[in-house]
């Protein structure tokens, strides 16, 4: 086997490796999503730790395939690029939609507390110039202990 050859190999050996894991991490994302819609915070915070350590053998995977030259290429290596872009596509997507599931429940924290504690109260809606208004309401709270 000629040295192209065997690095050939070496690289699509290392795409189906990263392919695979970015396929866990893929998996990691909805299941995170899962949790985050049940509110389940223990599985939450489970699901971050494995897809933490999921995301640094990627990033290694990544950095070792960076690591071949751009002359070694053939068309089933390029496939499974494809491939990997669009797994990487879908993580992004899911990953986004993930960060909006948790800013939309931090948001509903904070404006419970401060309807609780009295604190103010951003308006969620947007002005008659399409900003939200600059004044902020401040209110008694509801209860006192």
């Amino acid at each position: 086997m000629s040295q192209l050859q065997d690095q050939r190999a070496r690289l699509v050996n290392l795409l189906d490796q990263e392919i695979e894991t970015v396929s866990a991490i893929l998996e990691c994302l909805h299941s995170e999503q899962a949790a985050l819609t049940a509110r389940d915070s223990d599985a939450v915070i489970r699901i971050a730790g494995e897809k933490a350590a999921k995301l640094a053998l990627a990033e290694d995977l990544g950095t070792q395939r960076r690591g071949f030259s751009q002359e070694v290429t053939s068309r089933a290596i390029d496939n499974k690029k494809q491939e990997l872009k669009a797994l990487t596509i879908n993580c992004r997507e899911l990953n986004d939609a993930n960060g909006l599931l948790i800013r939309r429940q931090q948001q509903r924290v904070e404006t419970s507390l401060n309807l609780i504690t009295g604190g103010r109260v951003e308006p969620s809606v947007y002005g008659p110039d399409g900003g939200k208004p600059t004044q902020l309401r401040s209110r008694a709270p509801l209860a006192s202990v």
